[in-house]
């Protein structure tokens, strides 16, 4: 898998409080993306060295956190952690070995997943765009379909304007159909990420509106016609993927009282 991926929908972006114009806060979200070997037990390694991180980030009271999935359809060995950040510069925070702080040395020799386990890492950062969606109201802990839109370089703005329309036609016209968007920052190869919450029992169901069909209903067949051609333009590739999320592989510090 050549991708970073995210699971976006877990995240919505709270807004600031006071003046009637305050804008949405900006949620950062940076990603790293993991394909495990096809070794025998790589995978088992894998997760277990996951879960003694999150056990010494409790150890050690770090009030650190991240979230992780793992693809259900495409590469069952691909995994996604990562974590939300409220600026660019919050991200900029020492690395730390909690396993060898809080276990000693000999464990993370032990654990540490090597060339066998772990067959590429990729990271990237991205912001959340409420604008260029039709948020979730609360996807937290369903599955979810992720669509990937790689744009050609340099055509991003004619891209969220496109965007930007086909979220403005679902509002319009299927407000039932929801889903968050997120844009890359840098290091995620120009990928923006459309996230929608999903169940099994909505994949066997009819089809909502597909986008064309909301531009028709909205803006009419000239439009929509206008519109399509200007993805065709922008976009170079898109893979569409389900996931799930791994609560077990994530780690959230408790709530302090």
């Amino acid at each position: 898998m050549k991708r970073i991926i995210l699971a976006l929908s877990l995240m919505t972006a709270p807004l600031l409080a006071g003046a009637e114009e305050a804008a949405p806060t900006p949620m950062y979200v940076a990603a790293t993306n993991l394909t495990v070997s096809g070794h025998p037990g790589a995978q088992n390694r894998f997760e277990t060295f996951i879960k003694r991180a999150a056990e010494a980030h409790a150890k050690l009271d770090t009030k650190r956190h991240w979230f992780a999935w793992q693809q259900e359809m495409g590469n069952p060995r691909s995994y996604t952690l990562a974590r939300t950040f409220g600026s660019m510069t919050a991200m900029d925070e020492t690395p730390m070995n909690p396993i060898a702080e809080a276990f000693g040395p000999e464990e993370i020799a032990k654990l540490t997943p090597d060339h066998e386990v772990v067959a590429s890492v990729e990271r990237g950062v991205w912001v959340q765009r409420p604008d260029l969606a039709v948020m979730p109201d609360s996807p937290v802990g369903q599955r979810v379909i992720w669509l990937q839109a790689t744009v050609r370089a340099g055509e991003n703005e004619r891209f969220e304007a496109y965007v930007a329309k086909v979220a403005e036609a679902t509002r319009e016209v299927a407000p039932e159909v929801r889903y968050a968007t997120f844009a890359p920052v840098f290091g995620s190869q120009n990928t923006y990420v459309f996230s929608v919450p999903t169940s099994y029992a909505q994949l066997d169901e009819a089809p909502v509106m597909s986008v064309s069909e909301r531009l028709r209903e909205a803006f009419g067949e000239r439009e929509a016609r206008r519109l399509e051609a200007e993805r065709a333009a922008t976009v170079e590739s898109l893979v569409q993927l389900l996931v799930r999320p791994r609560p077990d592989l994530a780690y959230q510090p408790p709530a302090e009282e």
